[in-house]
């Protein structure tokens, strides 16, 4: 599983808390899944997702009140990128 981000480019600006935070697009590739899921990731203005490949970062899981898992803050963190024989493929 993976997240990819094509574009640093942001929609839907809006201001909180005297910070501006707009909506980035990315995708979601799942193993044996057909086509990706898209989603938007709120980020702030001056902090968009340069594009490429991403893994969700653990630290944004949670439980609910009932002990279910819940994603609590999407925080991305880069893939590495290929070293050695497989970059070169």
């Amino acid at each position: 599983m993976f997240i990819e981000i094509k574009s640093n480019t942001l929609s839907g600006i809006r201001e909180y808390k005297g910070r501006q935070y707009g909506d980035q697009q990315a995708a979601l590739f799942m193993p044996g899944a057909d086509y990706p899921l898209p989603f938007k990731v709120n980020v702030p203005a001056d902090a968009a997702h340069a594009p490429g490949r991403y893994t969700l970062d653990g630290s944004g899981f949670g439980t609910d009140q009932h002990g279910n898992l819940r994603l609590n803050r999407v925080r991305l963190v880069p893939l590495a990128a290929p070293t050695g024989k497989a970059a070169a493929a």
